[in-house]
């Protein structure tokens, strides 16, 4: 059976905030791990044991059968943790868990933010006193602190992604906003999840719709609001660039370098939405077929650029410009309502009021029409 155990926990309170670190050993797994998890936090919050718990399970996964704690967590934690899991988990002693009473009137709700075209969107329609929670991971990822720490995030920093753990579960880019729960009194968590971001979102009932609340964030009593999962590429920019102009290069700047794909993307992108001259590659640095989301944005190319799309893009259906030549594409710059069946009725006015200052619009009949028979082409057009 794979099992992972963390023990020797240390929590330490310093004048910027706290330092944590725990030690973790793997057994039975095919290349047993061990190490020692590092994290700083730049906020007092008087962190409980049973809430690192909750922190620890997102790089858990369910990879293991056993998982121990050597450390005090609540018998409430604990069964979350294995409803998320699905492995037996155990502590050393359990510890009085306050963490289920929330403050029945308020509506506090944090973003996980990068500071990223996609969160920066996503602040630009939530509520004004949204609180951000951001991860520093070190390394490459520093340039990300550099703009967002502008903003007074929580910030979570940590050596994660030097462990292999990182390979379990998404969930621990969320670990910021798990360890904040308590000292936000958090009722709703959301991240910048577009659109073309699964391809599950293209189907007849996607997934993203229906979850109201990923298990380690709903073991601290918060529910997914997703704010721009109904967006594409294209309608993020388009925010950004109505909003805060003024901090597109600098977002960009912090998530990726000169000549990643990313910001050659992102910059022909604003460049179509502000309806600028587009500069042009020395050969297509795009390739169908290899990533979803950069086949989905390709039929908006393709639309605004006509034969120039293959001075981006290399091997793509010879009859593609033929398949959408009487298709009107607007949907890439309108909102996807399915998405936002479940938001909770006090946050829908404001989130729709803000739609409407940004000139957004939700999917007309002609609009889910194209919208299908697009994704019938990211599926028969597959290479």
């Amino acid at each position: 059976m794979r099992e992972i155990s963390f023990f020797d926990l240390n929590i330490v309170s310093n004048k910027f905030g706290q330092d944590i670190s725990v030690e973790f050993e793997e057994s039975g797994c095919e290349d047993n791990e061990k190490g020692c998890l590092e994290f700083s936090i730049n906020k007092n919050v008087n962190l409980q044991p049973s809430l690192f718990a909750v922190a620890l399970s997102t790089l858990c996964g369910r990879n293991y059968g056993e998982i121990k704690f050597e450390f005090p967590v609540s018998t409430r934690k604990l069964k979350e943790i294995e409803r998320f899991t699905l492995a037996n988990v155990t502590s050393i002693d359990a510890e009085e868990d306050l963490s289920g009473y929330k403050s029945f009137f308020k509506e506090s709700l944090v973003l996980n933010f990068s500071g990223g075209f996609d969160s920066l969107s996503s602040l630009f329609l939530m509520p004004e006193d949204t609180k951000l929670c951001s991860m520093d991971f070190g390394g490459r990822f520093g340039r990300e602190r550099s703009f967002y720490e502008r903003f007074d995030p929580f910030i979570v920093s940590s050596n994660i992604i030097d462990t292999g753990l990182r390979k379990n579960s998404w969930s621990f880019m969320g670990i910021s906003s798990i360890l904040s729960s308590e000292f936000y009194d958090t009722k709703y968590y959301s991240f910048g999840s577009i659109l073309e971001a699964s391809e599950n979102n293209f189907g007849p009932k996607p997934a993203a719709a229906e979850d109201i609340g990923f298990p380690p964030f709903a073991a601290c009593n918060m529910r997914n609001v997703p704010y721009v999962l109904g967006l594409s590429e294209i309608g993020t920019a388009i925010i950004i660039n109505k909003n805060r102009p003024d901090l597109v290069d600098e977002s960009l700047g912090s998530l990726a370098s000169e000549g990643e794909l990313k910001k050659v993307r992102k910059n022909l992108i604003l460049s179509l939405v502000r309806g600028q001259e587009v500069t042009y590659p020395n050969s297509p640095p795009f390739e169908y077929g290899r990533f979803f989301a950069d086949d989905f944005l390709f039929y908006f190319f393709a639309k605004k650029m006509g034969q120039d799309v293959a001075r981006f893009y290399k091997n793509f259906p010879p009859d593609a410009l033929d398949q959408i030549r009487d298709l009107d594409l607007s949907f890439y710059e309108k909102i996807n309502p399915y998405f936002y069946k479940n938001m909770p009725h006090s946050l829908k006015f404001d989130f729709q009021r803000k739609m409407m200052s940004n000139n957004l619009e939700y999917y007309l009949e002609t609009d889910w029409k194209s919208f299908r028979r697009v994704s019938e082409l990211l599926v028969s057009n597959k290479i």
